[in-house]
């Protein structure tokens, strides 16, 4: 879905589409990408729809965050997924 800058006027945008990030909520450990930005019904701030890594073996429906709730982050190699696997007792 291509971003359309004025779907958020007036609002302060940090992340954009296809921003990769880490949830600071539970799921702490979860990772994935920034889908749409939309304007939040409390005023002028955003919410980010977030998509999971489809490399984690469980999948969630994407949910929309606020900024102080994710942090943009580097993508994960397939070997970081690999080793968190390992560790976690899961096979790969």
């Amino acid at each position: 879905m291509p971003f359309d800058p004025n779907s958020t006027r007036g609002m302060y945008v940090r992340l954009l589409p296809d921003a990769y990030v880490r949830l600071l909520i539970p799921q702490e450990n979860w990772t994935g990408t920034i889908e749409a930005v939309r304007q939040s019904e409390m005023g002028n701030r955003a919410e980010y729809l977030f998509h999971l890594d489809e490399r984690f073996k469980i999948q969630e429906e994407d949910v929309y965050v606020f900024e102080e709730e994710v942090e943009q982050c580097d993508r994960r190699t397939d070997a970081e997924f690999a080793a968190m696997y390992r560790t976690a007792g899961h096979s790969s």
